[in-house]
């Protein structure tokens, strides 16, 4: 995943979907 993609991802609320994976 790009960084790009991951910061769209937190701001559209997939921080929760970030944290898993991380």
């Amino acid at each position: 995943m790009k960084a790009s993609e991951f910061i769209k991802e937190n701001a559209s609320g997939g921080a929760t979907a970030a944290g898993n994976v991380a």
